[in-house]
């Protein structure tokens, strides 16, 4: 390594040997994160020059609450930082980390100035797919203008979350087409498979049974964060009726005859031009006999939580799915 570097003329102090490469994947996995950091800052001349070395400060500093060790890290790691690719992403990634660190450590006005400085970069360095740094982003634009009253901060928030819902819609609809389908079972037919191959596809295909059996209306939980927060900033921003027009085409379609949620009471929350009303307890057909309850399923999700009250004593939370009858 050292021959190519020199013949390519670039230092020998900014390579690594094949050893030092190896220990130090090895004590990036470590789990003691006092024993960690203290082999990181043991050799900090062999990899000074390494720009992943100062990321797994920042991590590892941040993690332990040494939050100017975090910021002094990620200064360092800028300083050796080259811009080879368009975006970087260990940089992103770890910006969340600082950001949070100068909130911990700096006065008012000092971390307004960080934080909407590397906000930005943040921006910069990942791309549309990567839906929760930008919610990060969004989050600490909200924070800013808590602080400031600048209102561009909740514009920029609000930019986000926007684009976040339209790249998530996708996959909300996605799991909604999967729930509908029928279970797309692994067939033994087509392919010569041994007797225990055959006996791992029929217990495969009896799981899939199983989940479908109890299986409840899915909710992408990125979607759901992006809608709630965009909802709630359209509200801050009071925006035009032709606007929530457009939120609506997005989430239910061009001609707004669309269910995004197949639970009614998340469908009807999510709707911008229209006021839909929220479901009344006492027009759902609900029954109970004092041990099971039969309960649309339209009316809960995956992550559903029931409470019985009995005589406004005896209270029953610990519910689980028996059964989901499909039409």
């Amino acid at each position: 390594m050292t021959d190519m570097a020199r013949d390519n003329g670039i230092s020998k102090d900014y390579t690594l040997t094949y050893g030092l490469v190896a220990d130090f994947v090895e004590w990036r996995n470590e789990d003691n994160l006092t024993r960690k950091i203290s082999w990181l800052e043991s050799k900090k001349e062999e990899y000074k020059h390494f720009r992943t070395y100062w990321i797994e400060l920042v991590k590892s500093y941040y993690s332990n609450g040494d939050y100017r060790k975090c910021l002094f890290a990620m200064e360092q790691y800028e300083k050796v930082a080259t811009k080879i690719f368009r975006a970087d992403w260990d940089y992103a990634e770890a910006l969340p980390l600082v950001i949070i660190a100068a909130k911990e450590t700096m006065t008012e006005k000092s971390y307004v100035e960080y934080a909407d400085k590397y906000v930005r970069e943040i921006i910069s360095n990942c791309d549309d797919q990567n839906w929760a740094l930008r919610y990060f982003v969004a989050q600490i634009y909200i924070d800013l203008y808590a602080i400031t009253g600048n209102a561009q901060y909740v514009n920029e928030a609000y930019k986000i979350a926007y684009e976040n819902v339209n790249m998530l819609v996708t996959e909300q609809m996605k799991l909604n087409a999967s729930f509908l389908a029928d279970i797309e079972k692994v067939s033994d037919k087509d392919r010569e498979y041994t007797e225990r191959q055959k006996e791992e596809v029929e217990e495969y295909n009896n799981l899939l049974e199983a989940k479908r059996k109890v299986e409840l209306p899915p909710v992408s939980e990125a979607f759901y964060l992006n809608c709630d927060l965009l909802f709630a900033l359209a509200d801050e921003r009071n925006i035009y009726y032709n606007e929530k027009e457009k939120i609506d085409k997005i989430i239910h379609g061009d001609n707004m005859d669309q269910r995004i949620f197949l639970t009614d009471m998340l469908d009807n929350k999510y709707w911008a031009s229209k006021n839909i009303s929220q479901i009344n307890s006492d027009d759902i057909d609900i029954i109970f006999n004092g041990e099971k309850i039969v309960i649309p399923a339209s009316c809960i999700t995956e992550k559903f939580k029931i409470k019985v009250l009995i005589s406004n004593k005896l209270e029953l939370t610990d519910w689980v799915v028996k059964e989901v009858k499909r039409p």
